[in-house]
């Protein structure tokens, strides 16, 4: 059981290394595709190939669980390992072929697509209701420093006025 463990987190990080690396190089070479259908593909691949792994390790498993159970018949390890091989490759392509069918890809490109324009959209929105505040906080702002100098204005003009009388609010003022 520990084998068949530490071999499937083995195939696992090779697999992961190995679609990720093929469909970034594709998007590299290819110049139509978008972002949304690189990541659509890694995440479609890296599902199916843990699917495959899964099977894989689960029919390594059975086939150890049958090897210890027939006592009279050695199953050889090498016989068990490739068992578990052809399995999650059957899987793996019975997985490709489904995924052609429904057009996953596609459906998930077209998802993450929306989702990406989405986020872009509500970002855009922010900026403005954020533009918009921040103009309507100057303005208020302004306002506020208008009347306030308008106040200490017509302080200074009525304590100048009741403090030192109209000849000094004349002199000063000089209407």
């Amino acid at each position: 059981p520990e084998a068949i463990r530490a071999g499937g987190r083995a195939n696992a990080v090779i697999m992961i290394t190995c679609y990720v690396a093929l469909d970034i190089m594709q998007f590299i070479m290819s110049d139509t595709q978008l972002y949304s259908e690189l990541f659509a593909n890694i995440i479609v691949d890296v599902a199916i190939g843990a699917v495959a792994i899964g099977a894989g390790m689960a029919a390594a498993a059975a086939g150890a669980l049958l090897a210890g159970a027939i006592t009279t018949v050695a199953i050889p390890a090498l016989a068990i390992t490739a068992g578990a091989i052809v399995v999650g490759m059957a899987v793996g392509m019975a997985l490709g072929q489904l995924d052609k069918m429904f057009g996953l890809r596609e459906k998930l490109s077209a998802a993450l697509r929306w989702t990406g324009e989405a986020v872009a959209r509500g970002l855009q929105k922010t900026g403005q209701v954020i533009r918009e505040a921040q103009v309507s906080m100057r303005q208020k702002v302004e306002e506020l420093e208008r009347r306030s100098n308008r106040f200490f204005y017509d302080l200074e003009r009525e304590t100048i006025w009741h403090l030192g009388g109209p000849d000094l609010y004349n002199q000063i003022y000089r209407r």
